[in-house]
């Protein structure tokens, strides 16, 4: 699955934010069947959310357990999110991102990380 993010204008003509991505992603499917599903982009995190995760949940994670804290970043992510699979120079690439959640995603993604956090002993109060 891929998300395209973009715009319908007055006309109703849909207006890709990186058409480049778009062209590419449809030259893989020529020939085949797909489903199209558009739906209202929701609200992103908010950058409270985001300084929280880092400052409030991240930081106490890597001081307490000695860990890199980009690390248990990208381990959260792999744990708590929906991968991203993406042909890259012939190859698939997987990868895993908080920046296209919602507020309420980001929220949910939020309480997952400090209920995995508190099984390995980190106390975030």
């Amino acid at each position: 699955m891929s998300e395209h993010p973009g715009f319908v204008d007055e006309d109703g003509t849909l207006e890709f934010e990186r058409p480049d991505l778009w062209a590419q992603r449809l030259e893989g499917l020529k020939g085949k069947r797909v489903r199209v599903l558009l739906k209202k982009r929701a609200k992103g995190r908010s950058i409270d959310q985001n300084s929280l995760y880092w400052g409030a949940v991240l930081k106490p994670a890597a001081d307490q357990t000695g860990n890199d804290i980009d690390d248990i970043h990208n381990r959260l992510k792999e744990m708590h999110l929906v991968p991203e699979i993406r042909e890259v120079l012939g190859k698939q690439v997987v990868s895993y991102t908080t920046t296209t959640l919602s507020i309420e995603e980001f929220g949910l993604y939020l309480e997952k990380c400090r209920a995995t956090l508190a099984q390995f002993g980190v106390s975030l109060e």
